[in-house]
């Protein structure tokens, strides 16, 4: 639908309601996903399965910015926001053939119980810092993106450096997902969560003093280490801790929480950047992985 509003009107004021559109389906789909992989097999593989998951995500977040970075120079807007509305056409007839490998019902399904109420779920058991620490992960991953449009706008790289920065910030976090199994063998979940938020927001604090090509792609591609690997983390915590047959209700509230933060981290940031700098914006930015670290107390 995005891509077919865009090609039908294609103007700036057009813009605010195609992004809308393709966050909305991410997040369903994020959230539709999300709970039929952690939901298959036993506990002990799910951290495993979560990170498959987000490897997928992963690859496409290299690939796309690429694809499309280039499709942009050469062919134009209208081509290649087409291009995304044609990967969700090729998304729902994948659907309708049946070879998904999904299934509905008990088999991927936990019961509901009657339990704490809405209100008290956050306080169970530590789940509030855990989702707080999933939804800063979310947020520094998302706007990431915008970071490197603003970075490469004020050191004067095309939207070709752009992608190439998106893509190996991709390849950093494919990296981290496919060591996930082997940091989790070795690394307490949460030792692995305090380091990673550290490096991260050590990594965001560097971006604002380069202004090569090169050490930037160096930068974004080890900054995607840390990111990739808190996700699928902290995701896996926040199973742990919910009530028995809530975990699908507690995904679906730190999802809300990630949500207000991924919409309210742009525009906060958008201010930072035309008020004080783009500098100012990204240590913001590492501030909040900082701070998440120091916060956390599990």
């Amino acid at each position: 639908l995005a891509g077919v509003l865009f090609e039908l009107l294609a103007t700036v004021w057009i813009l605010p309601f195609v992004a809308g559109l393709i966050g909305a389906g991410a997040v369903f789909g994020h959230v539709a996903a999300t709970r039929a992989v952690s939901e298959i097999g036993p506990r002990s593989q799910r951290a495993r399965n979560i990170g498959f998951l987000v490897v997928g995500y992963s690859l496409f977040q290299f690939l796309m910015p690429l694809i499309d970075g280039v499709t942009y120079e050469a062919f134009g807007a209208r081509t290649a926001l087409a291009g995304m509305g044609a990967l969700g056409l090729l998304a729902i007839f994948w659907l309708t053939t049946g070879l998904h490998g999904f299934a509905r019902g008990a088999a991927i399904r936990a019961p509901e119980t009657p339990g704490l109420p809405q209100r008290s779920l956050v306080f169970h058991a530590g789940l509030l810092p855990r989702i707080a620490v999933s939804a800063t992960f979310s947020s520094v991953q998302t706007i990431y993106p915008f970071v490197v449009s603003l970075l490469c706008v004020a050191v004067g790289l095309t939207a070709a450096h752009a992608a190439l920065l998106l893509g190996a910030f991709a390849l950093g976090t494919v990296a981290s997902r496919l060591c996930l199994g082997l940091v989790t063998r070795r690394v307490p979940f949460r030792m692995a969560l305090w380091a990673a938020l550290l490096t991260g927001g050590g990594l965001y604090a560097f971006l604002p003093l380069l202004t090569g090509f090169g050490p930037l792609l160096l930068v974004s591609g080890l900054l995607g280490l840390p990111v990739g690997l808190g996700v699928p983390l902290s995701m896996t915590l926040i199973y742990d801790a919910a009530p028995e047959g809530r975990a699908n209700e507690a995904m679906g509230l730190t999802m809300t929480v990630t949500n207000v933060m991924q919409a309210a981290t742009p525009l906060l940031m958008g201010v930072a950047a035309s008020g004080l700098g783009v500098g100012q914006m990204i240590w913001s930015l590492s501030a909040l992985m900082l701070g998440a670290a120091l916060v956390n107390r599990w």
